[in-house]
């Protein structure tokens, strides 16, 4: 059944191009391979070996100019499993088959856009923990001074998408509907944000509200969850260097306990936390680096669909319990980058309660008008040492490639 899916699709994207000739219609989406083995420490339960797998991925769609910034698409995606060392460790990634990615109004005139639907929310949102594709509506104003957006999310698709961490969004596979709404997001989530920049300084506070957190058994627990914080940071460029020193802060609020969302049991969890984080970032040309330090309080952890953190350890084969946004997590980093010439590589080390080394890169082997093939990987170990999360370094080898038009 995933196979015939699969195919479908394929011949869905072969048909999109016919269409777009005759219709005027615009082709988008990717077609992927990612492969992931756990090299030590990575074994599923009352298993032996390392859990690994590896899928086939695609998202296809076609979008709809219909003029004065009206515009309308449809789209879908779809996993096909090829190989993994457990069943059970591979249909936690890729639950679910196929489902329908896209199907949304915008509109994008003068500064001012919106969009209603299943739609990619990146350019939508100003947001560090909402990203990707998402069931809901959102509106955005931004002009010279400042920006405001908000959204309203029912529901997200699945992607394992990580904003920053190359071939995170080929990883996953789950449905809006029952798999994201029923077991992550819950009740609806809303979230107000509003940015300003001046001679280099930027601030964007923002606030979150999800109506009702899913416990860790599945169950609705009629909790609610609310976020406030800000990103603030300076920016300083010249000819040749640039400088950027950022500090961010939540203040978080929930009676939920939920293991799987960070917001972990055990003991007297106090319903009030926090997260900070300050960062020093250096670029001269194509190279940076970097250093930085985050915490979070010792209440509960922080619930996030997405994050923008630098770290891996949420997103690579057996790292799932290596949460980086855990209660009482704290981390000092440092990183080093490349990107330039189509090549990107990102090393980074992390110690602390969180620990982390990472060596990823990401390589543009083809570029056309209409078309790009990045392939890439990354090598990663993580663990977290707290009480209620501790375990051996696991590591784990990520390859993938992705076709995107």
């Amino acid at each position: 059944m995933r196979r015939k899916y699969f195919g479908s699709i394929v011949l869905a994207l072969a048909a999109s191009y016919s269409l777009g000739s005759a219709m005027e219609l615009k082709q988008f989406g990717w077609l992927a391979g990612f492969y992931n083995q756990g090299l030590s420490n990575t074994q599923a339960a009352n298993s032996n070996a390392q859990s690994s797998y590896a899928g086939l991925q695609s998202r296809v769609g076609v979008n709809w100019d219909m003029g004065y910034g009206w515009n309308t698409g449809a789209g879908v995606a779809a996993a096909l499993p090829v190989m993994q060392s457990s069943k059970a460790y591979s249909k936690s990634y890729y639950t679910d088959m196929g489902d329908f990615s896209d199907l949304y109004v915008r509109y994008n005139n003068g500064g001012f856009k919106f969009a209603l639907g299943r739609f990619m929310s990146d350019a939508f949102i100003g947001s560090d923990w909402i990203a990707g594709p998402l069931q809901g509506g959102a509106i955005r104003y931004t002009n010279s001074f400042f920006d405001v957006w908000g959204v309203v999310m029912d529901s997200k698709l699945g992607l394992g998408k990580q904003l920053g961490r190359y071939g995170s969004e080929l990883s996953w596979l789950k449905t809006y509907n029952p798999s994201i709404k029923e077991k992550t997001i819950g009740g609806e989530v809303l979230s107000l944000g509003v940015g300003f920049k001046q001679a280099g300084f930027n601030i964007d506070p923002f606030i979150l509200y999800d109506t009702n957190v899913v416990l860790a058994n599945g169950r609705y627990g009629n909790n609610g969850l609310l976020q406030a914080g800000f990103n603030g940071g300076y920016s300083y460029a010249n000819q040749s260097i640039k400088t950027t020193t950022t500090l961010k802060f939540m203040f978080q609020n929930t009676a939920a306990r939920n293991v799987a969302l960070g917001i972990h049991t055990g003991g007297d969890i106090k319903n009030n936390t926090y997260f900070v984080l300050i960062e020093e970032e250096l670029k001269y040309q194509g190279f940076k680096a970097g250093v930085g330090y985050y915490n979070i309080g010792n209440g509960a952890g922080i619930w996030s669909v997405n994050d923008k953190m630098r770290f891996y350890g949420k997103y690579v084969n057996g790292m799932g319990t290596s949460n980086y946004l855990a209660g009482g997590a704290y981390s000092g980093y440092v990183f080093l980058g490349y990107d330039a010439h189509g090549l990107k590589v990102d090393l980074l080390y992390a110690g602390g309660t969180y620990n982390e080394i990472s060596l990823a890169m990401m390589y543009r082997a083809y570029k056309s008008k209409d078309a790009n093939l990045d392939i890439g990987g990354a090598y990663v170990s993580s663990n977290v040492t707290l009480s209620h999360q501790n375990r051996p370094y696991p590591n784990a080898l990520v390859l993938f490639s992705k076709l995107s038009f």
